[in-house]
């Protein structure tokens, strides 16, 4: 039996290997570049955590800039800086451990030669998958409705990387409950957008979502509603308002727990704010777009 004087220094030293090893975890296994406005280096890159994770589907996009014309009018210095942020996402989700598979829509054979020309680690995770055009909002559901059945689903853009929180996701709660979660990014430099963090001070900007099918949804009625080009303006505004109203979704946006992260300071960009590329100009109403909006709320469905 150990004395009272023994048991007091020996509980304090185990207090503080706990401390420390809490320390070491937090500083080692889940660190992304964020929130903060700091200019980071390079993009992240996640390497070993979360430890325990669903198997999540990923769907998105890579194209070379110089493959498209609008894009002419930018020099060649510029072109390979947007094009090394594309990669560099590609290369963090990759090796983000919640990623099982991640499919990978292309236009051109030139895109596909320059993605394997660099030499991606994870790329095991990697399904190319050639389209014919840039991607529109509809392509992520119907992708998923024709292949990703009874998956956990995550669509998301070209340049942006899964953070921290992924792993509190169940599964059960996508597929069953119908949640679908689409989240608003934070910045990895605010500097480079419009000055601060849009989770944080909500606006918009939801370009990750994340879903499970249990059956196909109607495709008729997504071509319909979703067949435009993901990058238009209140883009996802009309995807949400879809979701909700036509497929019975429980859109949320817990975007403070699920994190993920906008790499964007090139100045290659697409559309000028304030340009006519919006949905308005294909009928959408002024009412249907505002009901399309989800405030940062807390994460229905958490795992056990």
């Amino acid at each position: 039996m150990w004395s009272h004087s023994f048991k007091k220094p020996l509980l304090f030293f185990l207090a503080s290997i706990s401390i420390l090893i809490f320390i070491f975890l937090r500083t080692t296994t889940s660190k992304v570049v964020g929130v903060n406005g700091t200019t980071p280096s390079k993009v992240f890159v996640t390497t070993g955590w979360p430890k325990n994770c669903p198997k999540f589907h990923l769907i998105t996009i890579f194209f070379s800039v110089q493959s498209q014309e609008q894009y002419a009018n930018f020099s060649t210095g510029q072109v390979k800086g947007r094009n090394k942020e594309y990669l560099d996402v590609l290369q963090s989700n990759l090796n983000h451990n919640c990623v099982y598979k991640l499919y990978l829509f292309y236009v051109q054979e030139n895109d596909l030669k320059l993605i394997l020309a660099a030499n991606l680690t994870d790329s095991h995770k990697l399904q190319p998958v050639r389209v014919d055009r840039l991607l529109h909002m509809a392509d992520f559901f119907l992708y998923a409705s024709r292949n990703l059945l009874n998956k956990s689903v995550i669509a998301l853009n070209s340049d942006i990387t899964l953070g921290e929180g992924f792993e509190f996701i169940d599964p059960n709660a996508l597929l069953r409950q119908k949640h679908f979660y689409s989240l608003t990014r934070y910045e990895t430099n605010v500097s480079c957008s419009i000055g601060h963090q849009m989770c944080l001070k909500y606006r918009g900007s939801h370009d990750t979502h994340i879903f499970a099918l249990s059956k196909p949804l109607n495709e008729t009625l997504l071509i319909e509603k979703l067949d435009y080009p993901i990058n238009m303006y209140q883009a996802e505004n009309g995807m949400i308002f879809t979701m909700r109203k036509y497929f019975g979704f429980k859109v949320k946006n817990p975007c403070r727990v699920l994190k993920t992260y906008h790499h964007h300071c090139s100045v290659v960009h697409g559309p000028p704010p304030g340009s006519n590329y919006t949905i308005y100009n294909l009928g959408w109403k002024p009412k249907e777009v505002r009901s399309g909006v989800a405030l940062p709320s807390s994460l229905s469905g958490i795992a056990n």
